[in-house]
């Protein structure tokens, strides 16, 4: 028999885990329930269950972890404490409508244990988890704020305004509102010692940064969080900071680094059993491997993502992994399936983030330009602007300016063009956006080449030539390519005859990349150039090639490319 010491070494142990962990410090909270649990043997099994279930939970076992919070609340079903710790488990767990039943047990204890505003913030938990948007969870954070005011509990009404932070950020993008409850929580954390909510408030006050494109801020921020979690050894801490700095690097366009913080914080969500959190992250690892041209692995890899959601019911997640396989079906010209992805994860989780919703936008407006419809194109990009404006985010906005501009041109416009390009360039060069830059210039010399000024098109493409072979995304080094071969065979004459023999030159090898990578839009826009070469010289085999160029792009639903090919064409006759 264990003697009482040994009782009151596990209890106190258990306690100490409970605190670490209420802190922020995973490592030692979960090296403290191991001692707890190692001397449980002869405690009560309600001591036991509940030691063993800290334990798993820590340990990243989340289903076992489950099974022994669930066995002991069926023991205790008046126990608000273990009910509470039960639904938080099981949404981390992946489980949010168990989570969900539970809560409407505790909803039906007596008060005032019902009152407690912890119930409501497991609420919003279980309905985040499940993709809800601020409609459905801000009432019930304002609620769970106003009675933890009442009833003297500042640091639950702290974490009431960090959910709101969250919501009104991602949900409602609503910068400045965020950003106040961000602020006003963290001076309750800070002081408290409360080191996990602490990292997790500044990393909302850089995801704000983040969202409105200041990403030098936003970094910084994300630094200060992980030197937190790392302190703290706080492992759920780490994987989400460092998937935060990710973020910033693959909007660099740093893609190496951005995969290596992707990596990690996915194997270190998986340590912890956080599975909603792995499948988002297998699902930003799926996107930097497209963007480094990996479409066989980033697709395998999203996948795997949708499997993790699926497994986790994380509807928010399994949206984000959609969005992705659109883009990837994109590059690969399967527009039709493009389409499709975009439709399900919008059934998914409607516009629940707005800068997601502003993304969406802009895929669908560049779906529509390719197919050639450009009129809806520029419809879908206005309302991202729109959005994006209203919401503050700068660098989504000027994305939209470069889709607008890329419309502009190919209706004609070239100097309403020039104007929103440049304008888009000054924001991309502010915040160290490498391939929106990159993709900027290339439009510039598209403009420029369209005016006619052949000397400032080639200057545009030699501003960033050398960065060209240090980008990490081959789409974009293609893209660059194709268009310095264009910028090169529309220089006159007396140049002319060599310029042409060196630009087709370099679109045969541009049209073998593309195949070889999978990027089929890519592909055509090169056999357009070349064809385009080939027509002015007024030769057969120019003329056939446009002909066969024309009816494959219809044929693949590459409306704007058929256009352009049957406008040349009929152009030489």
């Amino acid at each position: 028999m264990v003697c009482s010491a040994t009782r009151s070494v596990s209890r106190a142990a258990d306690v100490l885990a409970s605190a670490w962990r209420t802190l922020g410090y995973d490592q030692k909270a979960k090296d403290e329930a191991k001692t707890a649990l190692h001397l449980s043997g002869n405690l009560p099994r309600a001591d036991r269950l509940l030691m063993e279930g800290r334990f798993h939970e820590l340990s990243g076992e989340m289903d076992q972890g489950i099974a022994a919070y669930r066995s002991l609340f069926a023991l205790f079903p008046d126990s608000l404490e273990d009910g509470l710790i039960l639904a938080q488990a099981q949404t981390i767990g992946g489980r949010p409508a168990d989570a969900l039943s539970t809560i409407d047990a505790l909803r039906k204890l007596p008060e005032p244990l019902s009152q407690d505003p912890r119930i409501d913030l497991g609420q919003v938990s279980a309905l985040m988890n499940q993709g809800k948007g601020s409609d459905d969870v801000l009432p019930l954070i304002r609620r769970a704020e106003e009675k933890a005011r009442i009833q003297g509990m500042p640091l639950i009404r702290a974490k009431a305004q960090l959910a709101e932070c969250s919501t009104l950020l991602f949900s409602a993008g609503k910068h400045d509102e965020a950003a106040a409850a961000c602020e006003e929580a963290q001076h309750v954390f800070a002081p408290a010692g409360n080191a996990s909510d602490t990292a997790a408030t500044i990393r909302y006050l850089g995801d704000i940064r983040l969202h409105q494109g200041r990403l030098n801020e936003a970094l910084a921020l994300f630094q200060q969080a992980l030197k937190i979690d790392r302190a703290a050894r706080n492992d759920r801490g780490i994987a989400v900071s460092s998937n935060e700095m990710a973020l910033v690097y693959e909007e660099r366009g740093d893609l190496q680094q951005a995969q290596r913080l992707y990596h990690q914080a996915y194997l270190g969500f998986l340590k912890v059993g956080h599975r909603k959190n792995a499948g988002v992250l297998a699902g930003n690892i799926g996107g930097i491997l497209l963007l480094q041209g990996k479409l066989e692995q980033a697709e395998e890899m999203l996948q795997r993502a949708l499997a993790l959601d699926h497994e986790s019911g994380a509807n928010d997640a399994e949206g984000g992994a959609h969005r992705i396989l659109s883009e990837l079906a994109l590059q690969r010209g399967r527009l039709a399936d493009a389409l499709e992805h975009t439709q399900a994860l919008v059934a998914l989780q409607g516009s629940n983030s707005i800068s997601a919703h502003v993304e969406d936008l802009q895929r669908i407006a560049r779906i529509l330009a390719i197919q050639g419809d450009l009129a809806k194109a520029r419809q879908n990009q206005l309302e991202a602007l729109g959005v994006a404006e209203k919401i503050g985010a700068k660098a989504q906005a000027a994305q939209s300016h470069t889709g607008l501009a890329q419309i502009d041109l190919e209706e004609g416009h070239a100097v309403s063009a020039e104007q929103l390009v440049r304008q888009a360039l000054a924001v991309f060069r502010s915040e160290k956006m490498l391939d929106d830059q990159l993709n900027g210039q290339v439009l510039l010399s598209q403009v420029l080449l369209a005016q006619g000024r052949h000397e400032e098109a080639q200057a545009a493409l030699n501003d960033f030539r050398d960065a060209v072979g240090r980008n990490q995304n081959p789409a974009n080094r293609l893209s660059f390519k194709i268009a310095d071969a264009r910028s090169k065979a529309a220089f006159p004459l007396p140049s002319a005859v060599a310029n042409h023999e060196q630009a087709r030159s370099e679109l045969m090898e541009c049209i073998k990349t593309g195949r070889r990578f999978g990027f089929a839009v890519l592909e055509f826009e090169a056999r357009l150039a070349l064809a385009e070469i080939d027509s002015s010289e007024k030769t057969l085999a120019g003329e056939r090639r446009l002909e066969s160029l024309e009816k494959e792009a219809q044929g693949r639903g590459f409306g704007l490319i058929a256009q352009k090919a049957a406008k040349v064409r009929l152009g030489n006759r």
